[in-house]
């Protein structure tokens, strides 16, 4: 894990209770990315951890108050509606959250997706990889799900064969 050039220390909450994976919002490297927070903050990057686009993983400062105060933020380095998640970051990405939840004895369920971000559903496929037992049972529900619509279909076809009009 690289630091930034901060003077404060771990930038970690004394009692995490969740991880909320986010976006930076900007391409910017992630030095850059603490530059142009440092000017409008006057403190730096306002991210805990930072996942950058090459898989690094950076810690920054991680003072984010309201609905985020409670919580680890993990930024991926981008802007997902525009770009897509490299593999390289991904896997940063995974290691990261198994790392830190493994920290902080977190689960799956206190794992969140920033809302901005509910629709790329490469975050949710890093919170799956790193918790597979959670998704479990929602694979075997999908599995019986389309079971069940092979079945129908396969009914359905049957009923035609012997349906005939006079």
């Amino acid at each position: 894990m690289r630091k930034l050039n901060v003077v404060w220390g771990k930038p970690t909450l004394k009692n995490p209770k969740r991880i909320v994976l986010c976006e930076t919002k900007s391409e910017d490297s992630v030095k850059k990315l603490h530059r142009q927070h440092k000017e409008e903050n006057g403190k730096g990057i306002i991210f805990n951890y930072v996942v950058a686009k090459d898989g690094e993983f950076w810690m920054g400062r991680g003072k984010i108050k309201g609905k985020y105060s409670d919580a680890i933020t993990l930024a991926l380095q981008g802007k997902f509606y525009d770009n897509a998640i490299s593999t390289e970051q991904f896997e940063g990405a995974v290691k990261a959250l198994r790392d830190l939840a493994a920290e902080y004895g977190l689960s799956a369920k206190d794992v969140a997706i920033d809302t901005i971000n509910k629709n790329n559903m490469r975050c949710e496929d890093i919170i799956k990889e790193v918790f597979p037992e959670a998704f479990a049972e929602e694979q075997e529900e999908e599995q019986e799900y389309e079971e069940a619509q092979e079945k129908e279909q396969e009914s359905v076809s049957i009923v035609d064969c012997y349906t005939t009009e006079e």
